[in-house]
């Protein structure tokens, strides 16, 4: 590790290691931090992308696909059910941590340097000065320069916070995700399944990805606003419980899912925020691998410009959030709307959308689905939803 860089990345995830892999790719001398031994080691994803999504970033490499999707179900309390065939090879579920290993060893081959069992304990943000990071290593603290840094240290965000930059959440501002891997299932490997309604979820949904015919991420999410600790586990397990009957944990994950927030708070002088740690992340469906590339390319983009003079340095935060808004913007933005709408839906209103959303569907291509076109089509063909809607869009 050497004193200074120009670029330094804060957090090796899926936004960190893009960032660090379009910077150094673009000539920039580019440190990356992780404060794990190894990438990847601490997760909490169910781990599923579109392969659209995925394309515009990077190609998909068997390394890191432990299954391709081409169909999706949708189950609400009463038993009514939606089953979609996207195109063939439609999504995937990742091998997370082969995906992250992935992508940072990418960002090495481009030139940038990664550390390990590296943590960001402090930052300053001396006004037109390079910036400073504290690290804690195994060998003790270090201090680097750099002329610009990008945070994408996840939902915590402690860089944003010791910038000044409000990243707390309120109760209201996250869902409570819970996870487990199951193994000892049959199931279909090729098919997403979502559950919605009051059974299974009062204001989130329940999902099950699968990792083979055989294992599958089972998971839940409930807003803590709304809901005590204890709720997440039960009712998980009696889904479980009904639906499989026989069989096993391997292991389980817990976490927040941080809602968006708006693009008020994606930096501060040279530091930038990418991924959960800008709160850029799907509200509707807490989906955040794509996003989390996305933010990271955009950021790191804006610091190429940077610093080759093509905007000026107290510049970079307007431009960036600017680039947000220009490519994810609206779609951020509909979807915390949605998501608003659908914690008010009873299980009456679940099943009014699920059947006018398969009518919906039938009519279309499978694969050429618009999401936002299709919620404003569904919630505004039937007469209940629009009284819902009404207030929101």
């Amino acid at each position: 590790m050497k004193r200074r860089y120009q670029l330094v990345v804060i957090g090796a995830g899926p936004a960190g290691s893009y960032a660090a892999l379009t910077a150094a790719a673009g000539g920039l001398d580019t440190l990356l931090l992780e404060r794990d031994r190894e990438v990847g080691y601490r997760l909490a994803c169910a781990e599923a992308v579109s392969l659209e999504g995925m394309q515009n970033f990077i190609d998909p490499d068997p390394c890191f696909i432990a299954t391709e999707i081409d169909s999706i179900t949708l189950t609400v309390s009463s038993g009514y059910r939606i089953d979609y065939d996207l195109q063939e090879f439609a999504g995937m579920v990742l091998d997370r941590p082969a995906f992250d290993r992935f992508l940072s060893e990418k960002a090495v081959s481009n030139g940038a340097e990664l550390q390990t069992e590296a943590y960001a304990c402090g930052l300053e943000l001396p006004s037109g000065n390079p910036a400073k990071v504290v690290i804690e290593t195994e060998e003790g603290h270090r201090q680097v320069e750099a002329d610009y840094i990008i945070a994408a240290d996840g939902v915590e965000s402690m860089i944003g916070r010791m910038a000044g930059i409000d990243t707390l959440l309120g109760p209201d501002q996250n869902d409570s995700s819970l996870q487990y891997r199951v193994s000892g299932i049959d199931i279909d490997p090729k098919t997403l399944e979502f559950y919605i309604g009051e059974k299974y979820s009062t204001d989130g949904y329940l999902w099950v990805f699968p990792k083979s015919d055989r294992a599958a991420n089972i998971g839940l999410g409930l807003n803590p606003a709304h809901n005590d600790c204890g709720e997440l586990r039960h009712r998980l397990d009696n889904f479980l419980r009904e639906k499989y009957g026989d069989y096993k944990i391997e292991f389980e994950t817990c976490g927040l899912v941080p809602k968006f927030l708006g693009l008020n708070n994606l930096g501060r002088d040279c530091l930038l925020l990418a991924g959960d740690a800008a709160r850029t992340i799907d509200s509707l469906t807490g989906a955040g691998i794509n996003r989390a590339l996305h933010t990271g390319k955009l950021a790191a983009e804006t610091v190429l410009m940077a610093a080759d003079g093509s905007i000026n340095r107290n510049k970079m935060v307007s431009v960036y959030r600017k680039k947000v808004d220009d490519e994810i913007g609206r779609d951020l933005r509909l979807f915390k709307k949605a998501h608003a709408l659908f914690t008010k839906f009873n299980d009456e209103d679940w099943e009014i959308f699920a059947r006018f959303l398969k009518r919906y569907l039938s009519e279309r291509k499978a694969g050429s689905v618009d999401p936002a076109a299709m919620i404003k089509s569904v919630i505004s063909g039937e007469p209940r939803l629009v009284r819902l809607a009404r207030h929101l869009f």
